[in-house]
């Protein structure tokens, strides 16, 4: 079985995300066996991602952030370059992301879009620790994170990715045991996980 296998991933993006994070992204998420679903705040049936090397990409939105409900098993936020703000321009949005945090379930963050968390203290009600601050880090707290990137260069982008499904992968296992009693995982909290390498889907980049 792979191994999220069953888990459904809310994909919150909008006009200006950035291309190769979205895109690679998503599908080491599906290779994992996850469904994935782009949610935002747009109105439009399609978004366009910022290039520095060519022609945006442009992909369907397939549900808007109104008609959303907290069926999802985990955030991925794959970063918006041209204006940051723009994916919460819609205050739902922010309600979305608050929900993931309510019902302890994992996020995934790269870019600036993580720091609009940091700086919306109303969704993490406290729940953030310093470590998210440090680039790369995934801090395991209250079964739900902030993940950092390097919102430069890409050489970290498969790396992130490998703990991103790591994460997820371990948080809803988490959640799972809770939920039938089991004891949880031992995983320390501020603990970093990794994983082994695996195979991105390049097609789409083409």
């Amino acid at each position: 079985m792979l191994a999220l296998s069953g888990c459904k991933v809310a994909i919150l993006a909008t006009d200006g995300f950035e291309q190769r994070r979205f895109l690679e992204g998503r599908g080491s998420l599906r290779e994992a066996g996850a469904s994935t679903i782009v949610v935002s705040s747009t109105r439009d049936d399609l978004i366009c991602s910022w290039n520095p090397s060519g022609d945006g990409y442009y992909t369907a939105v397939e549900r808007h952030i109104c008609d959303v409900h907290p069926a999802y098993d985990a955030l991925f936020l794959p970063g918006t370059v041209i204006d940051p703000e723009a994916v919460f321009v819609d205050p739902r949005a922010a309600d979305f992301v608050k929900s993931f945090f309510d019902l302890g379930r994992p996020i995934a963050s790269l870019c600036s879009d993580r720091w609009l968390l940091v700086h919306r203290g109303s969704i993490l009600r406290g729940r953030l620790t310093p470590e998210p601050l440090f680039a790369s880090n995934i801090v395991l707290s209250q079964s739900t994170s902030v993940a950092g990137a390097d919102p430069g260069p890409y050489e970290d982008l498969d790396g992130f990715i490998r703990r991103m499904l790591t994460f997820f992968q371990v948080s809803l296992a988490h959640c799972a045991r809770t939920s039938i009693g089991a004891p949880p995982p031992s995983i320390p909290s501020g603990h970093m996980v990794g994983a082994p390498p695996m195979t991105n889907d390049a097609a789409e980049l083409r």
